[in-house]
């Protein structure tokens, strides 16, 4: 009896480590792989990372419900090509919107997310809180 105690903490043990392994690997990509740009026209945020254990289409499914469900407005999707466009208006700018594009792929036996999002001069995102939303999102299709 004490034997297969044991043996099934282990297994748990080595079950929850490596999950939390996985999911840590997947938000630091994410935050790694994020980039941020001012130009003269405003800012770009990019980032993009690999997603397991889904397909393109739940993927796709469940960051347009989740995109949606944060204030998005969904402009313009397409399901064949992994592309979902969409914006929110920007307070007191009169009348300006910020994009937010995001593009899910199929690679080997996952998923890649690219995300985009720019803002025009003048208004400002803070890049903790960009990125922090940009995996948000990515972690969504998990």
């Amino acid at each position: 009896m004490k034997r297969f105690i044991l043996a099934l903490t282990l297994i748990l043990q080595f079950n929850y480590t490596y999950a939390s392994n996985e999911n840590t690997h997947k938000y630091k990509s994410c935050e790694n792989n994020f980039t941020h740009k001012k130009t003269s026209t405003g800012e770009i945020f990019r980032t993009s990372d690999v997603v397991y254990h889904t397909n393109k289409l739940e993927a796709f499914k469940k960051v347009s419900k989740y995109i949606a469900m944060d204030g998005w407005n969904i402009n313009n999707s397409d399901i064949n090509i992994g592309m979902i466009n969409a914006s929110q208006d920007v307070p007191f700018s009169n009348g300006k919107v910020a994009p937010l594009n995001i593009f899910i792929n199929n690679i080997e036996d996952a998923i890649e997310i690219s995300i985009s999002y720019s803002t025009s001069s003048g208004v400002y995102s803070p890049k903790d809180a960009v990125m922090n939303n940009f995996c948000k999102i990515i972690t969504s299709a998990t």
